[in-house]
């Protein structure tokens, strides 16, 4: 019988039975219902059982010092040595990483490292030197962080803790150099069914028998395009948009395999069972991932109250119509003698989604440096702002403003602080204000704090208040789901309300939608029905948007 030094609940108890026996596994946990409470008893477990003697942390930045500071003291039922690396580390803190990577220790040693180190080969000595001199348990935290496989920090920590073996550029063994490995996450799949191969690839390498791109190619719906590079012609394979599948549907096989370079087996499949989503075999991976993860909700382990969602769509004013439409259509903009152009998709976007937030983002060259200075002008008048603006007269404080932008917050935070009816905090990468505004927030005393969605959604509890605003969303599904669980975890009392700012006519209602989309898949993978899944558009946004009805 276990000893836990903190009562767990009742679905800890079942992930805990789930993971005991299992080299490698996953906890897919919603934010909140207390993953790494799991894993440290599960880590006390293995230790006493003499399998590890050492625990590897890998997580965001500013997540990883709370597993050292906030979490080991509260549930650790063993002796145990923890350290948070950090690259700019001061004498004291080099000699207890030096001394948690080299010198024996009677108890169970925790060193715990930033994911963004793994991007560099600078510190992978060390890494590995703590891996391979203990038993080691890995763990990845908010293990979306190697969803893509072909980035630096994902090829160091699956192939840089690993003993593999090269023929060529061609790899053909690989046998991690730990005891065990986890990886924690609420959101597994925030983007499509592909950012699993490569959490899977951590936990058990070659788990799926296939390579990435035969896994995609497995279970996803792709079209060929060709990509231009100079003089030469590229072969790039795209999944395809939902008005291409239903295109087929009617279509004769061979005519559609001409028109979209698709294979005949992929049109077959379509006209067979009619998707509306670019992936198949879905309920295959399903039952796959199973395998090796546990999974649970909040609503289905702890008595907090549903959420409430509420959208103010505003229209622009005049001048942000004629600037957004310049640049929409002529991918070239003007606004108060200040010039703004984009050269691809990616960038008109962004800059779509910064004219509809309020401000005019421009390049201005410096006539003394002849250096490039990016600014911005906010315009005139901004409905967005005056119906956020309208709003906070209504709510209940505390209460969090969250925004895409960096300048965004800036803007909220100084038409806010205006006001002398309210104390405003401010907390983006180049501002914080008060010195600690997280800490002044959880204290009471601040009623506002305005946060950069990027800054806001991982580490922080935030359940003393029950109202967020977003101002804008990004595309990331996971950062949004782990901003809006700041608040609703538990010890929330209160029902949370969040409120969407949404510019008509514009590519916020895109990305409204887009995230909609991936919510669905979410939820199909965690064991939710399928029968509306990842519906591009539903009904409820029709009503809203009407543009969606074209």
């Amino acid at each position: 019988m276990f000893e836990y030094k903190t009562k767990p609940f009742e679905h800890q108890v079942r992930a805990f039975n789930f993971a005991r026996d299992k080299e490698a596994f996953a906890l897919f946990m919603e934010m909140g219902t207390g993953k790494t409470k799991t894993t440290i008893d599960l880590a006390c477990d293995m230790y006493r059982a003499g399998e590890i003697n050492a625990v590897l942390i890998i997580a965001p930045n500013g997540v990883h010092t709370q597993w050292i500071r906030e979490q080991l003291p509260i549930h650790c039922s063993v002796p145990y040595f923890g350290v948070a690396f950090k690259s700019t580390a001061s004498k004291a803190l080099k000699n207890d990483i030096h001394k948690i990577c080299t010198e024996p220790f009677d108890g169970l040693k925790f060193l715990a490292v930033n994911v963004e180190a793994f991007s560099y080969q600078t510190y992978m000595s060390i890494f590995f030197h703590f891996v391979t001199e203990h038993n080691t348990f890995v763990v990845i935290d908010e293990a979306t962080a190697i969803k893509n496989p072909d980035a630096k920090r994902t090829q160091n920590i699956i192939r840089g803790l690993s003993a593999c073996k090269w023929r060529g550029k061609s790899l053909i063994a690989c046998e991690p150099l730990s005891v065990k490995r986890a990886i924690l996450t609420g959101t597994p799949i925030t983007n499509s069914p592909f950012d699993i191969w490569a959490m899977a690839e951590f936990l058990q390498p070659n788990f799926f028998n296939r390579t990435y791109f035969a896994f995609k190619a497995h279970y996803g719906i792709q079209r060929q395009i060709d990509v231009h590079q100079g003089q030469l012609i590229r072969k790039v394979s795209v999944p395809l948009k939902l008005e291409e599948i239903k295109s087929i549907y009617e279509m004769d096989t061979l005519a559609a395999c001409q028109k979209f370079g698709m294979r005949e087996s992929d049109v077959e499949y379509i006209k067979q069972n009619k998707p509306e989503h670019s992936y198949k075999h879905l309920d295959e991976l399903k039952e796959r991932i199973k395998e090796f993860a546990f999974f649970v909700t909040k609503d289905e382990c702890l008595d907090l109250e549903p959420k409430i969602y509420k959208r103010r769509v505003v229209e622009m004013s005049d001048e942000q119509k004629a600037s957004y439409l310049g640049l929409e259509n002529e991918f070239i903009t003007e606004y108060a003698g200040k010039e703004l152009s984009v050269l691809n998709k990616v960038a008109l976007y962004t800059r779509l989604s910064q004219i509809a937030g309020g401000f005019f983002p421009f390049t201005e060259e410096n006539e003394e440096t002849g250096e490039f200075n990016k600014d911005i002008i906010p315009f005139t008048k901004n409905p967005k702002l005056d119906a956020l603006l309208e709003d906070i007269d209504f709510i209940d404080y505390p209460a969090v403003v969250v925004t895409r932008f960096t300048a965004e917050a800036k803007i909220i935070y100084e038409a806010l602080s205006k006001r002398g009816d309210l104390q405003v905090g401010c907390y983006i990468g180049e501002l914080k204000e008060p010195k600690d505004p997280i800490q002044a927030f959880k204290d009471g005393y601040l009623h506002i704090l305005v946060a950069n969605e990027r800054m806001i959604s991982k580490g922080h509890n935030l359940q003393n208040a029950h109202n967020v605003l977003f101002y804008s969303n990004s595309y990331s599904l996971e950062e949004r789901l782990q901003t809006e669980d700041r608040i609703h975890r538990s010890g929330q009392t209160e029902k949370c309300l969040y409120i969407d700012y949404i510019a008509d006519g514009t590519v916020d209602m895109k990305v409204y939608a887009s995230l909609r989309s991936n919510k669905k898949l979410l939820d199909y993978m965690r064991g939710v029905s399928v029968d509306t899944f990842l519906s591009e558009v539903t009904d409820e946004m029709k009503e809203e948007f009407a543009w969606l009805n074209e």
